[in-house]
């Protein structure tokens, strides 16, 4: 039996660097400093989600560049804030899939 998540997915068509993505991995629970990255998801329009932190950031190949990450994102174009998300992203090639999870 498996349990399902609840959540909106989408393609990740860009995104920040991996240095990007460690310094808000290192920053998130610093309460001097507020770094966040982007994501542009795929879509009719242009639609950016903010990460605001995140709780795991694991490789997910040897190759230095590819992630399993987990953490809170804002999501404007449905004017939500502080959404749980977890995503696959490749910091080379820019692209990854996103899933927001909801409930």
């Amino acid at each position: 039996m498996s349990l399902k998540v609840k959540g909106l997915e989408f393609k990740i068509i860009n995104g920040p660097s991996r240095d990007r993505l460690f310094d808000v991995c290192k920053y998130t629970y610093d309460q001097d400093a507020f770094i966040t990255a982007m994501f542009e998801l795929k879509g009719e329009t242009k639609r950016e989600v903010e990460i605001t932190s995140i709780n795991t950031l694991q490789h997910e190949s040897g190759n230095g560049e590819s992630f399993n990450i987990e953490g809170i994102i804002n999501v404007p174009w449905l004017n939500k804030t502080c959404e749980r998300f977890s995503a696959y992203y490749d910091s080379k090639s820019r692209n990854g899939h996103l899933k927001i999870i909801l409930g």
